[in-house]
């Protein structure tokens, strides 16, 4: 079995590899690592490597995002490139919490085999900063909050 090498957003794209003088190999949109190709009498296999920020779940595109509190409070615009450079523009609806998901409804990975698309899946966390200017804590200080908790 001879290994042929891609990445994710080779695979979400689809292409052609030409592997020698003689033999060209299509590979699908939405190609999964195992998937097996015969040319010129060769089983070639494919490894759809890993990708630094989208992880693939079947279909789906899992990406983790953080976004402040004060972001998760009011809710904000989010803009995402894609593996193809695409930008998606969403919202992140207000009052989020984390660990919750937004779901981009099919903008994932195409499934060859029925020419659908899966979802990305972005996972929300928050940042709480360490340090404040004096100005940002006047201005947070100015928030209805409990000055302290009975535990």
């Amino acid at each position: 079995i001879h290994i042929i090498n891609i990445s994710l957003a080779d695979a979400f794209v689809g292409k052609s590899i030409k592997i020698d003088s003689n033999t060209t190999v299509n590979i699908p949109k939405g190609a999964r690592s195992g998937t097996k190709f015969f040319a010129d009498n060769k089983l070639y296999r494919l490894d759809v490597h890993p990708h630094y920020k989208f992880k693939r779940a079947n279909d789906d595109l899992l990406v983790d995002i953080e976004i402040s509190a004060i972001e998760a409070i009011l809710g904000v615009e989010a803009i995402l490139e894609h593996l193809d450079h695409a930008t998606l523009q969403f919202k992140i609806p207000p009052g989020i919490q984390p660990g919750q998901i937004v779901k981009l409804s099919s903008e994932g990975m195409k499934n060859p085999e029925t020419d659908t698309f899966g979802d990305i899946l972005v996972r929300i966390s928050i940042g709480i900063p360490r340090t404040l200017s004096d100005s940002e804590l006047a201005v947070l200080k100015t928030v209805s909050h409990r000055d302290s908790i009975n535990i």
